[in-house]
């Protein structure tokens, strides 16, 4: 059914999320430390980089991957990241889950509006 379909699913987004922190964290900061400037990079993601990662999850036509790479080369702890990788992916797998196999327009359309209220809300938490 949807339900055991969309576990699995879940499962694999965060467990290729956190492999691609990983990664990035373990590997590539230490190469980009050297082409930019690491304070600029650390504040972006400090003040952003949770509605980033949410957001990014959320939209079906984003590459997610880049965003979670990106969030691994910053100051954004793995704890941080992983919540925002849980939440942000819910809506959008659970659209897809119900929908079928074969996601149509209108999960993409239900998947934006989820996610605009989804970022709104976020946002004006943060003020």
């Amino acid at each position: 059914g949807w339900a055991y379909g969309f576990i699995l699913v879940w499962l694999g987004v965060i467990t290729g999320a956190a492999l691609t922190y990983a990664v990035a964290r373990t590997y590539i900061t230490p190469l980009v430390v050297r082409l930019i400037k690491p304070q600029k990079l650390h504040y972006l993601l400090q003040h952003y980089g949770i509605a980033l990662v949410i957001a990014c999850s959320l939209f079906p036509i984003w590459p997610g991957k880049l965003v979670y790479f990106i969030a691994g080369l910053g100051a954004m702890s793995f704890g941080r990241f992983l919540t925002a990788v849980v939440l942000g992916s819910l809506p959008l797998l659970i659209v897809y889950s119900v929908l079928g196999e074969q996601p149509d327009i209108r999960a993409i359309y239900l998947s934006l509006i989820v996610a605009y209220v989804f970022i709104k809300a976020w946002l004006d938490r943060s003020r």
